[in-house]
């Protein structure tokens, strides 16, 4: 939903959407979802794949 926002040109409407998610998820403890809305906000892609850090060794 937040994405389809700003695909849509609503980068204010995401934005807004986002903070909100953020605010609420952080008050009942959702710590993934929050994550999720955090990081978009910053402007992660939410359909990349996961990046993996290079193995230590």
């Amino acid at each position: 939903m937040i994405s389809q926002a700003r695909d849509t040109g609503d980068e204010a409407g995401a934005r807004a959407l986002a903070t909100e998610v953020a605010r609420w998820a952080g008050v009942i403890g959702a710590v993934r979802i929050e994550a999720q809305a955090t990081g978009f906000l910053a402007g992660v892609d939410p359909t990349a794949p996961p990046q993996h850090s290079e193995d230590i060794g």
